[in-house]
């Protein structure tokens, strides 16, 4: 599984509170709301599970 991480930039500029995060190698059945329950049942608080059916990838933004 492949991963990236990057802050993201806010209105008010640039942030270190906001991370966006890239999982890789997501099989084409999970939805956005599969992945949001794996993640708190991790303890990650996402803030945004995003995910296309043409991906193969997640980008979960979150605040650290």
């Amino acid at each position: 599984m492949n991963t990236w991480i990057r802050p993201v930039q806010g209105e008010e500029g640039f942030t270190s509170e906001h991370f966006k995060l890239r999982v890789d190698n997501a099989p084409k059945y999970h939805t956005a709301k599969d992945m949001k329950k794996m993640l708190e049942k991790n303890g990650v608080q996402s803030v945004k599970v995003k995910k296309s059916p043409q991906w193969d990838y997640f980008f979960v933004t979150f605040k650290v």
